[in-house]
């Protein structure tokens, strides 16, 4: 058992020093990005009516709320797009401005729906609010890291410089072999 803990914080600690594990985890968020919110498009768009009830939405506003699901629903479509996108494509920027899209659209979204459910006390909805909240909390730390502190190279970059390390650390085994045989001479 505690050989198998010391192996799984020896891949931890290697994904989390090496660039390649941390670039990995973002391909996670970004497909978990645009799978997530393609799914939720599917009540706004077959069932309005019944989404804003299970969002506990006031059947005296729901003509006024039925507006508000295609603008919701739309958001959704465009950041599963991008994700998808971002997470198929090789161009860091790409990766890093649809992060920091992620964070915009994040605020507004989860930040709206917080606010209306505290202002309207939906106390029976709490499922949706803390997974709501739990977004937000993932949200800035990935935006923070892969937005500004880290961006994402582009994969041809990252590719290229792991290969110019790899012969750096061929050339001084070398280098250091052969100073300690005319050493010993």
């Amino acid at each position: 058992m505690s050989s198998f803990l010391s192996n799984l914080r020896l891949k931890l600690t290697t994904a989390i020093n090496n660039r390649g594990g941390l670039l990995f985890l973002l391909n996670i968020y970004l497909l978990s990005s645009c799978i997530l919110p393609a799914l939720s498009l599917i009540p706004y768009l077959i069932f309005p009516k019944e989404t804003i009830y299970f969002m506990n939405g006031d059947k005296q506003t729901c003509a006024s709320a039925i507006s508000w699901v295609p603008i919701a629903g739309s958001g959704d479509a465009l950041q599963s797009f991008l994700n998808g996108w971002a997470f198929f494509s090789k161009i860091g920027q790409i990766k890093r401005f649809t992060v920091i899209g992620n964070g915009l659209y994040g605020i507004v979204h989860f930040g709206s729906f917080i606010r209306l459910h505290f202002q309207y006390a939906y106390s029976n909805n709490v499922p949706l609010l803390i997974i709501y909240i739990s977004s937000l909390i993932v949200l800035v730390p990935v935006v923070a890291w892969w937005g500004f502190i880290s961006p994402p190279k582009d994969v041809s970059v990252v590719a290229t410089s792991n290969v110019v390390e790899e012969n750096n650390e061929e050339e001084n085994h070398l280098m250091n072999g052969e100073e300690e045989r005319g050493q010993q001479v």
